[in-house]
């Protein structure tokens, strides 16, 4: 994730078939198809249910919310802000966020999911690729099923400081891959719950043997 901030500002310039708000909201009504990208600094992008979008979403200061049934062909990234995404959502494509929380519940991501600080939050989701932060907790729910790995990450320009990061599998939820440690100024704590699992290695990384015992500093 070296220098993130400037390749995904380099990013939103670089397109050219898109639409841009500045200091706006974009506000997708229900049933609507979107071709374009939809690009907006200092404001939020809104999509409303049984929608399709074929177009990346891309905010700088703002979240992006997705309602349900709805079908995005395309990537979704946010600098400052979270991402929300209620049931029935598909999304072919990559989910990432700088600093913001990433909230999904029933839904597929045909893709990987990163962030640097934030919770990641998936109930009851299907991640066909990666679950990455820097110094976010990962909570993994209600049967949810991660075919990648989940990665705590390594990033050189954000100052040394030690940080817990806390890691939750449970309700029959399974990673399919690894979990590995590869920030060292980072300690990784892991609550597996009976009946869920980790398929591939703990790397870097401490079990514990119940919830209570994430919350030791």
């Amino acid at each position: 994730m070296a220098n993130l901030k400037n390749i995904y500002i380099i990013g939103f310039l670089l397109l050219v078939s898109c639409d841009v708000n500045i200091n706006k909201d974009f506000k997708i009504e229900d049933h609507a198809t979107v071709k374009n990208d939809l690009i907006t600094v200092n404001g939020g992008i809104y999509v409303g249910a049984h929608c399709m979008v074929e177009g990346d979403l891309s905010t700088v200061n703002g979240p992006i919310e997705l309602k349900n049934d709805t079908h995005v062909n395309a990537s979704i990234q946010t600098v400052n802000g979270a991402v929300t995404i209620y049931d029935n959502v598909k999304v072919n494509g990559d989910i990432s966020t700088l600093n913001g929380e990433v909230d999904i519940t029933n839904s597929e991501v045909v893709g990987s999911i990163s962030n640097i600080s934030g919770d990641i939050q998936l109930v009851h989701v299907k991640i066909d690729g990666d679950v990455s932060t820097n110094f976010g907790d990962i909570t993994v729910r209600s049967n949810s099923t991660i075919r990648g790995s989940i990665r705590i990450s390594d990033n050189d320009e954000i100052p040394e400081k030690l940080r817990n990061v806390k890691i939750t599998i449970r309700d029959s939820s399974v990673v399919q891959g690894d979990l590995i440690n590869e920030n060292r100024e980072v300690i990784v704590l892991v609550f597996i719950e009976d009946g869920s699992s980790i398929n591939g290695e703990i790397i870097d990384a401490d079990k514990v043997d119940s919830l209570q015992d994430l919350d030791v500093e």
